[in-house]
């Protein structure tokens, strides 16, 4: 409705991109829509960003827009000095000198300090190096080098960050390959428009889906995740195939999350997350802990959050199976014979690997055990012959499991006695009040959590004293010991493992 003079005098003042991006109500909705874009995507994963203003002018604008959106400490702006005689008292504001940029930089690198945005115009677009930041939010126009160098700040390599990512308010990037004049794949290996990355996700949600065939994802069922799991038993190559194709597919999830494309997938993606915990549980004896590291911050709030995905019901039900309550568990009645050789061979592996370092016995049944999985992989004998053999292994494992306590030895004083069979020698009662006397001093002088200590330098200087001063002073003449040295050093690894 403006007149021709009207409209010729608005195309004067506004008819450049550099005067349009500088718009007040523009800078207002852009600040917001970085805010809402960051609280959405970026915060829940525990990461940072950047915001790449056109000058200094707009970039003490932008941070007076964000201080009345966020915390005023969630922003800082780094950016050069101007000349002293001609700045505005706005711009002096955010003059900083080397030291008190180190302190924010300091601040922006650290994920316990409050700064969230590092507000800027020239500085710290290249040269700068600070992995916690996945997001550059782009509103001055880079290009070449410039606008390469700005990418790879947000590409450096963090803990389930998966990508970086630059929200373009600019516009350079929608003709990539003039943004960045470098040959084709060089633009390619830098940078993946989102929507490229809603298509892999749905290739790759695919690719995973298909190996279980018609498999009822409303079904989180033990039973369901149990019967799965057979499509696995003894094929390598596909648990290998389905490992790489989740962990692909997670962090796809997690770099797109929350965008509402993701809708359609979250049931099916839920179901995977499950078998996924189970998988670990069964195939690769993961504890709960390093399961859960494995997952970025979004998947592990959907897992505490969601009820499709039982967490904690899953880690229980495919607990590590110990030798002494195996033949306890009603599902062993009803497994096939495939799914019952490998929990045998499971849990053979698991109690010999727990011993296998203090118990020479134990390095043989582990060769029993391989001899055994190669007969069968080489057709020299079938499966009922496999699992007839993995029971008999398992009740000469039980059997020498019994020789502690017929021995009146607990897991840590046996151990303590095998090693020491190869070393002393002495009256049975002398040898058994040495290895109960040597357990109690060792717990004497070693505090609970000792291995994770600062301290656990000085807890092994500890137990050396102690081993000395029992072998060589107390037990002179009670026990013979062959070899000192040798044998302290044997008890010194029994300890750290056993203690």
């Amino acid at each position: 409705d403006l007149s021709e003079k009207e409209k010729t005098e608005l195309v004067k003042k506004y008819g450049t991109k550099s005067a349009l991006v500088k718009l007040p109500l523009r800078m207002r909705a852009v600040a917001k829509d970085i805010v809402e874009h960051y609280k959405a995507f970026v915060q829940p994963g525990g990461f940072k960003a950047q915001i790449v203003c056109t000058d200094r002018e707009t970039t003490a604008q932008y941070k007076k827009i964000m201080d009345e959106l966020v915390p005023s400490e969630w922003s800082a702006v780094v950016y050069s000095s101007g000349d002293v005689n001609k700045d505005t008292e706005e711009l002096k504001q955010y003059n900083t000198n080397k030291k008190q940029r180190d302190a924010i930089i300091a601040r922006f690198k650290s994920p316990k300090d409050p700064l969230r945005f590092l507000l800027v115009c020239d500085m710290l677009l290249t040269g700068f190096d600070a992995p916690l930041e996945q997001v550059m939010y782009l509103d001055k126009p880079l290009r070449d080098h410039a606008l390469l160098q700005a990418i790879a700040r947000t590409n450096r390599l963090y803990p389930n960050k998966g990508v970086g990512k630059i929200i373009d308010y600019y516009g350079i990037t929608k003709n990539l390959y003039d943004a960045l004049d470098f040959d084709e794949d060089v633009v390619d290996s830098a940078m993946i428009d989102m929507e490229r990355m809603k298509e892999k996700f749905t290739d790759v949600l695919g690719d995973t889906v298909r190996i279980f065939g018609k498999v009822n994802i409303e079904d989180p069922s033990m039973e369901n995740l149990r019967g799965n799991l057979k499509i696995f038993i003894d094929d390598k190559q596909k648990q290998k195939y389905f490992s790489e194709k989740y962990t692909r597919l997670k962090t796809l999830f997690e770099i797109l999350t929350p965008d509402p494309f993701l809708k359609p997938h979250v049931r099916t993606f839920e179901w995977l997350t499950s078998f996924y915990i189970a998988f670990l549980k069964e195939f690769r004896e993961e504890t709960d802990s390093y399961i859960l590291s494995g997952f970025g911050e979004k998947i592990k709030d959907m897992i505490h959050n969601s009820n499709a995905v039982d967490f904690e019901g899953i880690t229980k039900s495919f607990r590590e199976l110990r030798i002494d309550d195996l033949y306890k568990l009603e599902r062993m009645k009803k497994m096939d014979e495939e799914e019952k050789a490998l929990t045998l061979e499971k849990v053979l592996k698991h109690e010999i690997s727990i011993e296998i370092d203090t118990d020479p016995i134990f390095v043989r049944f582990g060769e029993r055990l391989n001899a055994i999985r190669e007969d069968f992989e080489n057709h020299q004998i079938d499966l009922f012959a496999r699992i007839k053999q993995y029971e008999e292994l398992l009740g000469d494992i039980k059997e020498k499991r019994g020789e502690a306590e017929e021995l009146g030895f607990n897991l840590k004083e046996y151990a303590l006695y095998v090693i020491s069979q190869e070393f002393v020698s002495g009256s049975k009662e002398a040898v058994h009040d040495f290895i109960k006397e040597m357990t109690a001093r060792l717990d004497e002088v070693l505090d609970e959590g000792w291995q994770e200590s600062t301290k656990k330098d000085i807890f092994i200087k500890d137990v050396k004293r102690t081993l000395q001063e029992l072998i060589l002073k107390e037990y002179k003449g009670k026990v013979n010991v062959n070899d000192f040295h040798k044998y302290l050093n044997r008890l010194v690894d029994i300890v750290i493992k056993k203690f």
